[in-house]
């Protein structure tokens, strides 16, 4: 798998939610400024609230350009075989005949993308998954415990 094209796929689905972000920065902002949302009492406070509104879109947006902007400079790393896992590696994980694959990078964990047909997800190395898989390489096995469970993993492929 090309580690540049999956990361043209994730910045470009960063970039449809920066744009709906901003789009919901301008009706908030509109909502706050207009007639209709002016206070008419003390007790009406819909015009504070847009604002409010207004201004949390605005720092959503703000996030995903700084995210977007961490993945255009990622300095990706060629893993081998027996190159420890850390940022910016492809793993594909087999658990339970069930084959998965992550990205690992420095944000945006939980993002997933579709890429060569397959799901990929971002993931952190702050992330439950990410700890246990970092320095692993390729045929290791771990275990990941979770509040609900746990599961077993083995490191089939890493790019």
């Amino acid at each position: 798998m090309n580690k540049k094209e999956l990361i043209g796929v994730i910045v470009s689905k960063l970039e449809e939610e920066l744009a709906i972000a901003l789009r919901a920065v301008e009706v908030s902002k509109s909502e706050a400024l207009e007639n209709e949302s002016k206070s008419e009492d003390e007790c009406d406070t819909a015009s504070l609230e847009a604002s409010f509104l207004a201004a949390g879109q605005n720092m959503r947006a703000e996030g995903l350009q700084k995210q977007i902007d961490v993945f255009k400079g990622l300095k990706l790393v060629d893993f081998t075989d027996k190159t420890p896992i850390t940022n910016t590696a492809l793993v594909e994980l087999v658990s339970n005949k069930q084959t998965t694959y992550y990205f690992i990078a420095p944000s945006s964990g939980g993002l997933k993308v579709s890429y060569q047909g397959k799901n990929v997800m971002v993931i952190t190395l702050a992330s439950p998954l990410g700890k246990d898989l970092m320095g692993k390489v390729v045929g290791d096995d771990f275990e990941v415990e979770t509040p609900q469970s746990s599961k077993e993993y083995v490191v089939q492929k890493v790019w």
